[in-house]
């Protein structure tokens, strides 16, 4: 009975928290963009380092598999970020999106926001988990979105159910012994990757970014049509800038919300 109530344990925390619901806005009718920055990292976790490290990854992969797009250098993004005081990407609220597109002198965005990130260490149990979610515009519009969420799970089963016997068998040292090895098992596993990644989540961020190259939608870097459309609309919002306008193109909308359920990806081992 009690290895039975183990295994349910067991099968609660590798199941449990694998499905979350979130308010994200409506996607809107547009195109893919020409030119694609990569924004900063809309971070809502106490891991800074994780922000950036994600951002870099993403960005990396854009280099090597570039889905038609032109991607902006991520030093020019900075820079151009920086000259109007956006130092963080908690700070990209404070703009809307094609006063964005203005600065960094693109037609696409891509925004990455972090909702949670980290890992969880208990006695034979152990989760490496990523809740992000990717979001593009064209100017003013949120033409396409994508929730991942990717949880690596280890569940000792043999140790658990080894550690239930020596408690049923009052082998409490034996029981202690075995929790340990267990919790120090799992840190073995979070300092190899800290002491070979540039972060100790970067197999989880690896698995974010391969979801996200595999889903995005290609750009439009090849049509000379767009890319002439593109230089207008800059030229335009250019100009607005210098009379000091609005930059705005009047084609804003009130966006719609809705809920939606994120279920998370990943390996489960035992």
């Amino acid at each position: 009975m009690k290895k039975t109530f183990l295994l349910l344990l067991i099968l609660v925390l590798v199941t449990g928290c694998a499905e979350k619901k979130r308010l994200i806005q409506k996607t809107q009718i547009g195109t893919p963009p020409v030119r694609l920055a990569i924004l900063p990292s809309t971070n809502q976790t106490n891991d800074i380092l994780g922000g950036i490290v994600l951002r870099n990854v993403t960005y990396k992969r854009f280099q090597e598999q570039n889905r038609n797009y032109d991607i902006q250098d991520i030093t020019q993004t900075d820079d151009f970020l920086i000259s109007q005081g956006i130092t963080d990407g908690n700070l990209l609220k404070l703009f809307t999106p094609t006063e964005l597109c203005q600065i960094l002198h693109v037609d696409g965005l891509l925004f990455i926001d972090i909702y949670e990130m980290g890992m969880k260490t208990l006695p034979f149990y152990h989760s490496r988990y990523i809740d992000t979610q990717y979001r593009m515009y064209n100017f003013s519009k949120l033409v396409w979105q994508k929730p991942i969420k990717i949880a690596n799970r280890y569940v000792d089963v043999a140790g658990g159910i080894k550690a239930i016997d020596n408690l049923a068998n009052g082998k409490y040292e034996s029981l202690i012994e075995n929790s340990l090895t267990s919790v120090g098992v799992q840190q073995i596993i979070k300092l190899g990757t800290a002491t070979f990644f540039e972060h100790e989540l970067k197999p989880e961020m690896t698995m974010v970014v391969d979801d996200l190259i595999g889903s995005i939608p290609y750009g439009n870097k090849g049509s000379v049509e767009e890319i002439k459309r593109v230089e207008e609309i800059l030229k335009v919002l250019d100009s607005k800038k210098e009379k000091g306008e609005k930059i705005s193109l009047g084609d804003e909308e009130v966006v719609e919300e809705y809920e939606i359920k994120v279920n998370s990806q990943g390996v489960n081992f035992f």
